[in-house]
């Protein structure tokens, strides 16, 4: 079966029954057709090898934040779930399921100059 057949279908199934915005629907269809073209250009033996390819290709190659990659990945396991209760096509996320942590981020320091004039600011007052 071709595993991007039903994309119109998922994405008619988003728009009615789950109501998702235009915004939604375009970013959807933008991953999935972005996954689409992964799997053309490669030869996966599963869709799970599939799948850590994708994600492996998204961080190393493109390059792309952890934001951006969470976001294709939930767009994926959606319509798995998907295909899996309309089509019985088998859910790769059952067997898979990866954790992307954004990076810790230090706090954002005042500069000095603006610390001082803030200090010189309430001792005036």
């Amino acid at each position: 079966m071709d595993y991007f057949k039903y994309g119109d279908d998922f994405l008619s199934f988003c728009e009615v029954e789950k109501q998702l915005s235009v915004h939604t629907l375009k970013a959807y269809s933008s991953d999935l057709r972005h996954f689409a073209l992964h799997l053309n250009s490669r030869n996966y033996s599963d869709r799970v090898e599939a799948l850590q390819a994708y994600l492996s290709a998204m961080h190393e190659e493109e390059g792309l934040s952890i934001p951006t990659m969470k976001r294709r990945l939930a767009t994926l396991k959606s319509y798995a779930s998907f295909m899996d209760e309309r089509y019985d096509a088998p859910n790769p996320f059952l067997k898979w399921n990866p954790t992307l942590k954004r990076p810790k981020r230090l706090p954002k320091t005042v500069e000095r100059a603006d610390v001082q004039k803030l200090v010189a600011l309430t001792a005036s007052s």
